[in-house]
This record gives structure tokens, C-alpha cells and sequence, in this order.
């Protein structure tokens, strides 16, 4: 049979049968674009995903460790025993969090942490904070080993933190004050969610402010849980390694 032939044929089928050819083009349509939906959905969810757990840091472990029945700060015996391990771990740092509504303020500028959506998180790490967190430098300086040991009142912000609290002012080397007590800014953070275009569906959007909400944060001292957490230890920690086959 030639082709001209099979076209005359199938068109004549086609016209023959109006009703049901129109119902079985439409869910093939229907069902193709089904697929290409589900699939576009399915790929910009991946890439949120990634794109978030990218941004707490890629080979990194959570560390939860504490002695039982007693209030000892276990930080240094577990930062040595993590550095000892040169050929696998890289760094190692408090990962705390504190959760009391406490005022931020600069000047006649006041923050406080009731809002949610606005919400800064002050966290409590070492000189490995951003390294195990994936925190570049974007100004400034990290926490250094000595801001750590000598209690040193100094802060490292992130870019968020610092847009809220000082606009479009240089922070370095201003002090703010936490809970009254202040603290020289030393150092911010590169953004993380710079750049990122993870589409605008609801959920990647949800995903992207989560990304956010890690730029809008303020890193003291680890040893500062004396002065904000009733001297309570930290329990919680973060390893980065060399590769992730090596946990």
C-alpha cells in the first residue's frame, strides 16, 4: 500500500467518525500534557530540594552529644576528637540555637524575634561555623579561636541580618546589642539565596524562603551560652568530612 493511499484512508476514517476521533485526539492531548506537567513539577521540586540542602552544607553529619547527668561541656573533648581524625573530618563546630525573644537594636534601631517571617536566629558557633555550615565571608572575618576562648564580644551577621539592622550602611566594626549586652560586628555572610530562580510554584517558593531565613541570622561566640542559655552546654554540633563515603 502506498503511503499517498494510508493517508486517504485514515482521513477518511477520521471524517467518518468525527465524534470519536475528536474524543480520542483529545486524551492523548490531555494525557501528554499530564506527563509534561508532572514531570516539569517533579524536576523543579528536585532542584529545590537541592538547592536547599545545598545551602546547610554538603558532607556534613549533625552531631547530638552530651554526658549523662551532669552539666559538662563536652565542645572541646568532641572538637578534639574530630580534629584527630585529620584524614576524614574537616572541622567541627556547636551548632546552638537560642530561642528567647530577645531584643537586636543599633542606634534607635530595635529588633525583636516575635514575628516569624522577620524573625533573626542567633546561633552559637567556634571559627568553623561557616566552613560546617557553608557560610562564606563576603566582609570582614569569621570568629577566630581567640574570640572563642577569651569570650570575646563579637558577632559575624548574615546578609539578611545585616540588611535589616544596618540598610545599606557598612556594619563592620559597629556594635549592636543583644539582650543589652553588646557585640562588635566583625564579619557578614555571603547570601545564600542569591541568585537562586527556583521557579514560582507555591512549594519551591515555600523552599526559597527557608533559603532566606538561613541569611537572617547573627553567630556569637559558643562560649556565650553562659550569658544567654544560664550556662547550659550544647548538645548539638555540626562534622563536616572530606567525602561522604567516609562516614
Amino acid at each position: 500500500m502506498k503511503i499517498g493511499q494510508a493517508f486517504k484512508m485514515a482521513a477518511k476514517s477520521i471524517f467518518a467518525n468525527v465524534g470519536r476521533s475528536v474524543l480520542t485526539m483529545l486524551g492523548i492531548i490531555i494525557g501528554l500534557a499530564a506527563v509534561i506537567i508532572l514531570v516539569s513539577y517533579a524536576q523543579g521540586q528536585n532542584a529545590a530540594m537541592k538547592a536547599y540542602y545545598e545551602s546547610m552544607g554538603t558532607n556534613t553529619i549533625q552531631v547530638s552529644a552530651s554526658t549523662w547527668g551532669s552539666s559538662i561541656n563536652v565542645s572541646q573533648s568532641l572538637y578534639d576528637y574530630c580534629l584527630g581524625m585529620s584524614d576524614k573530618v574537616v572541622g567541627v563546630t556547636p551548632n546552638g540555637e537560642i530561642y528567647d525573644n530577645m531584643k537586636i537594636a543599633y542606634e534607635s534601631k530595635v529588633l525583636t524575634n516575635e514575628d516569624w517571617n522577620t524573625r533573626v536566629a542567633i546561633y552559637m558557633g567556634n571559627d568553623q561555623y561557616g566552613m560546617c555550615n557553608d557560610f562564606k565571608i563576603a566582609r570582614g572575618r569569621e570568629l577566630s579561636y581567640l574570640d572563642i576562648e577569651k569570650l570575646n564580644q563579637v558577632c559575624v551577621l548574615g546578609s539578611e541580618a545585616a540588611q535589616q539592622i544596618f540598610s545599606f550602611a557598612d556594619p563592620i566594626d559597629k556594635t549592636i546589642t543583644i539582650k543589652g549586652i553588646p557585640f562588635r560586628v566583625i564579619g557578614v555572610y555571603q547570601s545564600k539565596a542569591a541568585g537562586k530562580n527556583l521557579g514560582t510554584s507555591q512549594d519551591n517558593q515555600w523552599i526559597l524562603d527557608e533559603i532566606k531565613r538561613k541569611d537572617r541570622m547573627i553567630l556569637i561566640p559558643s562560649t556565650m551560652t553562659r550569658y544567654f542559655n544560664n550556662n547550659q552546654p550544647i548538645e548539638q554540633y555540626v562534622v563536616k568530612v572530606k567525602n561522604s563515603d567516609d562516614i
